[in-house]
């Protein structure tokens, strides 16, 4: 590659001032031979020098380097080099040799160079330190297997990256990478959704040809495995599902999910899902957490959350709408009387039972019958207060205790029908 495209790559990378001739002393005093830019860095990188257009969710403040050798090490070095008083923040994970530090604001990622191999299909790799050539090799896509070295300048891609960065396209790396991590069939529709890229016939195949053979065996107890079985697969899935609704144009992504048959990996009925976007658009509306939206599509809810290991709030919000939504189905089967139409009704019935609004929103967001009334409670009945003050009242000669709250709430529930009236 031209000198002056890696020039113009390393200098969109945004480093701070000063900092690469530090690395460079460091790599010198600790004997590093290799320090590489790798990743979305770089794929990112040769897209802006090709379009010069600044891509969709690009953070220009994320670097991710490679060193070999120890990661830690070198950040030390480098922390006395630059000062400790520039390092504002830095967070060191042993089990990798990865180091995160901000140095002027921009945050920098350090690892040691490694392998990695997998004893089961989606749990956690076993790791060891190895060469820049051997990382490359496991990373999930070849346009996310390009590197450039920084003390030699040297560009690499031994898997043809560029030449899919050009095609527009994802390859994932070779022909068990789904198999070995199926977490990665999400980061390609995140790929695919924010990069305009078509995933290859190739990869389409293998993500079905996984997704078909799920659950898999495992060879030496002859038992089947899945994610609710591997709790490492199930927590990356959901880190995943939750950077997909955080940065990526998630529609384009989840659609991509279900037309390769992936969503199944969730749970088998979401795949089958036709109601996912109208719940989702919802959701957003009522700023709910988009993945428990999601889950809320499924059959068995609950089940889904806890292997996915969703917060308690989250949980409880997913068995109180599917409550509501229940008792919802079982009283339209019946015959609603009058006072069923009156606002004041489904103020006294929501309320009563205590559910939160977040819940009677996702009730909401699942086309809960009768959820018109609902959205007027969650967006003006329940914010409604009484025309009289407790201390007014007081004045007219009420004591205080619960018959006091209680007429509160009756003139409250009175003005609301009022106010309803004379809107029809």
């Amino acid at each position: 590659m031209e000198p002056l495209i890696l020039k113009s790559i390393l200098n969109s990378q945004g480093f701070p001032e000063g900092f690469l001739t530090a690395l460079r002393q460091a790599a010198s005093e600790l004997k590093v031979k290799r320090i590489a830019l790798v990743g979305g860095s770089v794929r990112d990188g040769l897209l802006i020098n090709r379009s010069q257009q600044i891509l969709p969710n690009r953070n220009k403040n994320d670097i991710d380097l490679v060193i070999e050798g120890s990661a830690k090490e070198l950040v030390g070095i480098l922390t006395k080099c630059l000062g400790e008083d520039t390092i504002t923040c830095s967070r060191s994970y042993e089990a990798y040799d990865t180091v995160k530090l901000k140095f002027n604001g921009v945050e920098i990622d350090f690892a040691t160079s490694r392998e990695e191999s997998y004893c089961l299909p989606g749990e956690n790799p076993s790791i060891k330190a190895s060469v820049l050539e051997k990382d490359l090799a496991r990373r999930d896509f070849k346009v996310n297997a390009m590197a450039i070295e920084l003390l030699s300048q040297e560009f690499l891609d031994p898997f043809g990256g560029i030449n899919d960065l050009k095609a527009g396209k994802l390859n994932f790396l070779h022909s068990k990478s789904v198999e070995e991590d199926p977490t990665r069939v999400i980061r390609a529709a995140r790929y695919s959704a924010r990069l305009g890229f078509e995933l290859t016939p190739e990869g389409i195949k293998q993500v079905k040809s996984t997704i078909s053979n799920w659950p898999w065996e495992d060879l030496s107890t002859n038992k089947c495995i899945t994610n609710q079985h591997l709790p490492a697969l199930s927590t990356r899935l959901r880190m995943e599902f939750e950077l997909l609704f955080e940065k990526e144009p998630w529609k384009i992504a989840i659609k991509n999910l279900q037309d390769w048959g992936a969503l199944s990996l969730l749970d088998n009925h979401l795949q089958k899902d036709k109601e996912w976007s109208r719940r989702l658009h919802w959701g957003l509306q009522l700023g709910l957490p988009l993945l428990t939206v999601l889950i809320a599509g499924t059959n068995k809810p609950l089940k889904v959350a806890k292997r996915l290991q969703l917060s308690q709030k989250q949980q409880k919000l997913l068995q109180e709408s599917h409550e509501l939504k229940e008792i919802l189905i079982e009283r339209s089967l019946e015959n609603y009387h009058e006072n069923s139409l009156v606002p004041s009704y489904w103020c006294k019935f929501l309320e009563s039972s205590g559910w939160q609004p977040e819940s009677v929103a996702l009730a909401i967001s699942m086309n809960a019958p009768m959820r018109h009334y609902l959205l007027r409670w969650l967006l003006r009945w329940r914010k409604q207060i009484s025309p009289k003050s407790a201390k007014t009242l007081l004045m007219e000669g009420w004591e205080e205790g619960p018959r006091l709250g209680e007429e509160l709430n009756r003139l409250r529930l009175n003005e609301i029908d009022k106010c309803e009236l004379k809107k029809q």
